[in-house]
This record gives C-alpha cells, structure tokens and sequence, in this order.
C-alpha cells in the first residue's frame, strides 16, 4: 500500500469498518507513524540491551519489578507495550551481535598459516604467517612472540624469496612488544616460497643485510 492508498484509506475505507471505525483507523495512523520514525530502522547500539535496562531501572527507582500477582487484573497497555518494546531490541542487539561473531570468525579463518622460526640471531623468536590471496596482491599477517624491539636507528624487514630473488613485503620495529604485523606482497608465493626477516640499519641502503632474525616457508 503506498502513501495515496493509505491516506484513502484513512479517509474512506475506515469507515466502512464497521462499529469500531474510529479504533481501526488510529490504528492505522499510529502504525504508519511508527514506520515513518527514523529510530524504528536504526543500527542498535552496541550497548543497547545495558541501556534499555538501566532506563527501566531508573523508571521504577532502581526496584526490580514484582512477579506478577495472579488475578483478574490485567497489565497496563503502556507497560505491556514497553516489555515488547524492550524484548524487541533485545533481540535486534543479540541477532546484531550474533552475526559480527561470525563474521568476525569468518575472517580468523580466511587464509592459511605457516610457522616461521627464529635464527641464532634470535633464538627465542616465532611466530605464524597468515597468508590469504586478495584482489590486490598476498596480505600476510605476522604475529610474532619473543622477537626483541629494534633498537632506534635500526629496523625490522621482511622479505619473500625465491628464484627469481628477494623482494621486500614490509618494515616494522616491535618497539611496542609483542604484536601482529601487515605485510603485503606483489608477487606469488609460490614462485617466492620463503619468508625471512632482516635486521637493519637506517641509512645503509635497500638491500637485505644478511642479518636473518626469522625464517620460514610460506608458498603452496
């Protein structure tokens, strides 16, 4: 029914509603205002559910509401309409919430992961490439443990190798501690089978200074 229908309606077809028109058609008008308030197709908030209970705490001065006293007296239209409303939003936030966990856990699982080891230069370090082919080249997350920060005018970076040579994926530090590195890489792992990571000085150059820290396979 679109908006000249409706309104037709409003003015004519409730009439012929019968007894009750006068009902039928404030109805009628309170739900379409329903449907035209912006709040109604709102995002929830990510503390919504808090929310909603701490207003209905505040409104009832902090009590928890009484069960229900068997009888014939019925609950109040306006209460009845707000725990429908608060059951709801409940349900939009938990159903919101249910799909950022999976799609928060389809995305843990995308890609594949090697183990990279550390070298004699830093026998305490590992860590795991997550490796996943995107439309714009081969993201590799390195989540390293036990690798010492770079000291300041020196630099982590990481290389892919293979026949065809080095090629640089990324540079980082570690001076925050433990962490997760972006890497990115233009050329297929498979044809640059090995990941490597280099210790080196600002200021000496491009190329790789031999100083191998970690070192692992990352093709196939």
């Amino acid at each position: 029914m679109n908006e000249d229908e409706f309104a037709d309606f409003l003015d004519n077809g409730s009439r012929a509603a019968g007894p009750h028109d006068e009902s039928t058609r404030d109805t009628a008008v309170r739900f379409r205002d329903l449907l035209a308030d912006d709040a109604v197709w709102a995002e929830p908030s990510p503390t919504g559910v808090d929310d909603l209970l701490a207003a209905i705490e505040a409104e009832s001065g902090g009590r928890v509401p009484a069960a229900p006293v068997a009888g014939p007296r019925a609950p109040s239209r306006g209460r009845s309409r707000r725990l429908v409303l608060v059951a709801a939003a409940a349900g939009i936030v938990a159903v919101a919430g249910l799909v950022g966990i999976l799609v928060r856990s389809a995305d843990d699982s995308a890609g594949q992961d090697f183990a990279v080891a550390g070298t004699e230069l830093a026998p305490a370090a590992s860590g795991v490439a997550t490796v996943e082919e995107t439309g714009s080249g081969v993201a590799i997350e390195l989540d390293v443990s036990g690798l010492p920060p770079a000291e300041p005018g020196t630099y982590y970076q990481a290389w892919v190798k293979g026949p065809g040579g080095l090629v640089t994926v990324g540079t980082f530090h570690m001076r925050g501690g433990d962490d997760r590195i972006e890497l990115w890489s233009g050329v297929p792992l498979d044809d640059y089978p090995t990941l490597t990571v280099t210790l080196q000085e600002e200021g000496a150059g491009q190329e790789s200074s031999g100083r191998v820290v970690l070192s692992g396979d990352v093709g196939g």
